[in-house]
């Protein structure tokens, strides 16, 4: 993918669909040669359409991070979804729980013993329907409990009444150089160990899952029964300067165009600047990395520096300055980040844009302009000023409120048939977002994707 359609709009996350489905099925290929079940993590891409690829190419399940992405994909029709996080479950979640449960194969990670109580406690009568897997810490020292020690663990959940499935890692320290092999070693032996120590506790161990994309394709024998890898299906700038991925594997850039170029004087470096900077690349950038991302067509190119709207890159000596106006492509180093930023992508196939695009990222989160209006008072104004959002949703439980009904993937309802107590109620989520709320006795409807709050919108707006 050299070329960016004359369409695209800079800066532009693109995926280019051949790439993507030739990643997929490289990963697919090698877990069945292997005997491994592949369960991605979609937290990476949060798109139905990539996750619908990797079932069709023969993942068993996918794993997600929140609970939010797996109600948006268990909506979709996802049967079996592993929640790879600790959870700490209180009663909305567990509310949450009973519901995707009841709509897919559900298993969830914890990482102590006063977790699965507390998780069990919550579901109550329903713990049963959860499956859960005891985080083990196989050398990344994040959360997880040390080998030996998922017995206690596993007969506290299971004394809370919760399915004990297996034990999961994350080997998270395969993210530097010179460390996948050695990170994957500790991987096999941690979860090995783990294994063995449920089951001589009286567990029956069916699940023992690992991964990382750093990890999931070094050959040799492996204690896992399925990896869960997210960025193979991407590729970005930590892929390839881990040599994990080669430049022609790289199936997500950023479409960026040059809007400043300065030639070296005055004790400046030559440079110029692009306008993707980190509300589209993301500003990881690990001790280790040459900069926060590449430029594929300019190896030799540093992205230096990153503001919001503007990307440093500074030029090498052996290539001329790019005119103003010339579009680049840059490879970010952590696309999960990139793709939570934006809340959809440009599919192109052979450097055209592809008619089945654009993409959108679902994970119960989205941004975007936000509009307010009262439907119940005709007297009101049909419009308020927009205001505009970008912080993270937190999504109260819609499905206790009765008052919503799902068409066409988009929760609506009608602000004037149903109760609506004082403050913001979210009735919506994925695509679009909407909100009502009561203030001084009016109803206030918000369609959208902006997640704050009503009441601090309405102030602000004088509705």
């Amino acid at each position: 993918m050299n070329v960016i359609p004359a369409a695209v709009i800079t800066p532009a996350v693109m995926i280019d669909v051949d790439i993507l489905d030739r990643n997929i099925e490289r990963m697919a290929s090698s877990m069945r040669g292997r005997g491994l079940g592949l369960r991605p993590h979609v937290k990476t891409h949060k798109t139905l359409e990539i996750a619908r690829r990797q079932l069709a190419a023969g993942a068993v399940g996918i794993t997600v991070a929140t609970i939010g992405e797996a109600e948006v994909f268990a909506a979709d029709g996802v049967k079996d979804i592993f929640i790879a996080y600790p959870l700490w479950v209180e009663a909305p979640h567990a509310e949450r729980l009973r519901a995707l449960a009841a709509q897919c194969r559900l298993a969830v990670g914890v990482d102590s013993a006063e977790s699965a109580t507390a998780m069990g406690r919550q579901l109550g009568a329903d713990a049963g329907s959860i499956e859960v897997l005891i985080e083990v810490d196989s050398g990344h020292h994040r959360s997880g409990v040390l080998p030996d020690e998922v017995g206690d663990v596993a007969r506290a959940a299971s004394s809370a009444g919760l399915k004990v499935g297996g034990v999961f890692t994350f080997p998270g320290h395969s993210y530097k150089p010179g460390m996948p092999t050695g990170a994957a070693s500790n991987e096999n032996e941690s979860l090995g160990l783990a294994a063995a120590t449920l089951t001589s506790a009286g567990f029956d161990v069916k699940t023992i899952s690992g991964g990382s994309t750093p990890t999931a394709l070094i050959s040799g024998e492996s204690t896992a029964t399925e990896l869960r890898p997210g960025v193979y299906v991407f590729g970005d700038a930590q892929q390839l300067e881990l040599e994990r991925c080669g430049w022609e594997d790289v199936a997500l850039t950023v479409a960026a165009t040059v809007v400043s170029r300065h030639e070296a004087r005055g004790g400046n470096v030559r440079r110029v600047v692009l306008d993707a900077g980190s509300k589209v690349l993301g500003s990881d950038r690990p001790e280790w990395a040459t900069g926060y991302g590449r430029l594929p067509e300019y190896p030799e190119a540093k992205l230096t520096a990153l503001s919001e709207h503007h990307a440093t890159v500074v030029w090498p000596e052996s290539s001329e300055l790019p005119p103003l106006g010339t579009r680049l492509r840059v490879i970010p180093n952590h696309v999960c980040l990139t793709m939570n930023l934006v809340d959809e992508v440009t599919v192109v196939r052979s450097g055209k844009l592809w008619s089945s695009g654009p993409w959108r990222r679902g994970d119960g989160t989205t941004r975007q302009d936000c509009l307010l209006r009262s439907p119940a008072d005709p007297k009101a104004p049909d419009r308020c000023t927009a205001w505009r959002g970008i912080a993270t949703l937190t999504r109260p439980n819609w499905r206790t409120t009765g008052c919503s009904r799902v068409i066409e993937g988009i929760l609506r309802t009608r602000p004037e048939e149903v109760p609506v107590p004082d403050g913001p109620i979210l009735l919506g989520y994925h695509v679009i977002a909407g909100y009502m709320s009561r203030v001084n006795g009016r109803f206030f409807e918000s369609w959208g994707r902006s997640p704050i709050s009503l009441h601090d919108q309405i102030l602000h707006n004088g509705c």
